[in-house]
């Protein structure tokens, strides 16, 4: 539930907001990952009634209201529509009958507001905790304020774990419908202290652990897609990505792992229209956002660190190509999906391009010139990629290197002629 009287961090805003519009018949057509990158409300087809439920759920968020007054906003909406009871609904794809759905119901209302208000300030407070991890760098999980908690959940309290560890990427609350468990970010000093002392609140129960708990994995096949998900044991399907790191590194990763699994044609048509979706636009703009921040700030004198916790870079790894057949030798045994993170995005600010020019990437790896780059000592493993097409003396570069296990593009601009050919002094060609 939202808390009245309290600012909304700006992050919480944020990761609503930097979701596209998805009219869908049901929850399972929008699912898990997903939901970080799409707005959708079940049942709700109609794009008009989407845009209505969005604005109510961000004027609550912004004004962190309550229920009550997000319920007299959306009926006020749901009635300049001509909705104030049950109406009739089709399936688009035809897989569901014809439905009667009240969306004035206040516990579908209910629902509505807690899983969108919950999922984003989820996704702010894991925000936070990346921003301040150096100084507080463990998370603890919370007891439920539920009065008839869930058995598996009263299993993670007092689980203290790095904010990094893994497990955080499925069980960062909230794990199921209204789920009511809570983290809180701890300095090692306590983290100390706490370890095998019993939990607070839970005389006879558990102690505190830095210990991940097991997590056994079910199959849970989505009816809509034919899609199989390994949901861990005690988090409802739909829940089983947190919504906190699934803002971008989860829901990132997933994505891309996904791309990697596919057949070349298959994971260039996803690429294609990842890249050309609303919710890419919204994420160049808003990594070019933190990019100008950043740099108004140096240029005020101000410190990294001080840079990095006003204007932190999420790094999450956003899928922009795939991996040329013809150079594979350059790159052999690695996953053929190329990404790039925000910080890449908005290298060098003189050179942003709008989102709809970086559907060009694909093409400039899979046509331009390439080369290995041996210009900097220290960054051996790179390509640099030469567009043709010239453009006030100036030719588009893309520069893509191998970076742990992955193939990342690291800059992508329009460089004039002369820059193009001194990097070109120490390079390879390759195609």
């Amino acid at each position: 539930m939202a808390e009245r009287g309290f600012e909304t961090p700006p992050e919480v805003l944020g990761y609503f907001r930097g979701r596209a519009l998805q009219p869908r018949f049901s929850w399972l057509d929008v699912f898990g990952a997903e939901h970080a990158h799409a707005f959708t409300v079940a049942k709700v087809t109609s794009l008009d009634m989407l845009k209505a439920f969005e604005a109510a759920i961000d004027r609550s968020l912004k004004a962190s209201v309550g229920f009550e007054t997000f319920q007299a906003d959306i009926l006020g909406q749901l009635k300049a529509l001509g909705v104030t009871g049950p109406i009739k609904v089709a399936d688009p794809t035809g897989r569901a009958p014809m439905t009667k759905v009240d969306f004035t119901s206040p516990r579908r209302l209910k629902t509505i507001f807690w899983s969108n208000m919950n999922a984003a300030r989820a996704a702010g407070q894991w925000d936070r905790i990346q921003r301040s991890k150096a100084v507080l760098p463990y998370i603890l999980y919370v007891r439920t304020t539920a009065a008839d908690p869930r058995r598996e959940h009263l299993r993670w309290v007092g689980t203290i774990l790095p904010a990094d560890h893994p497990f955080w990427r499925t069980h960062f609350p909230p794990n199921g419908w209204l789920c009511k468990c809570s983290v809180r970010q701890i300095g090692r000093p306590e983290k100390e202290r706490l370890v095998g002392a019993p939990v607070r609140g839970m005389p006879g129960g558990p102690t505190y652990s830095d210990e991940a708990p097991p997590v056994v994995l079910r199959p849970f096949r989505n009816k809509r897609t034919g899609e199989v998900a390994q949901v861990p044991d005690g988090i409802d399907p739909g829940w089983h990505v947190s919504h906190g790191p699934a803002r971008r590194q989860t829901m990132s990763q997933i994505l891309v792992d996904k791309i990697d699994s596919m057949a070349p044609a298959a994971a260039r048509t996803a690429v294609e229209q990842f890249v050309g979706d609303d919710a890419f636009e919204r994420l160049v703009y808003e990594a070019q956002r933190t990019g100008a921040k950043r740099g108004a700030m140096k240029a005020a004198g101000e410190t990294a660190a001080t840079i990095d916790a006003a204007a932190p870079w999420n790094r999450a790894p956003l899928p922009v190509a795939v991996w040329p057949d013809d150079l594979a030798a350059f790159a052999p045994a690695m996953p053929r999906t190329v990404t790039a993170t925000d910080a890449a995005i908005a290298h060098t600010p003189d050179h942003h391009f709008a989102p709809s020019i970086w559907s060009e990437v694909a093409d400039i790896l899979a046509t331009a010139a390439a080369y290995h780059d041996l210009s900097d000592p220290n960054r051996p493993e790179k390509a640099l990629f030469v567009a043709p097409d010239i453009d006030a003396g100036k030719r588009k570069l893309v520069v893509v290197e191998k970076r742990g296990d992955r193939l990342e593009l690291v800059t992508f601009f329009r460089a004039p002629l002369r820059y193009v050919r001194n990097q070109l002094l120490k390079a390879i060609q390759l195609r």
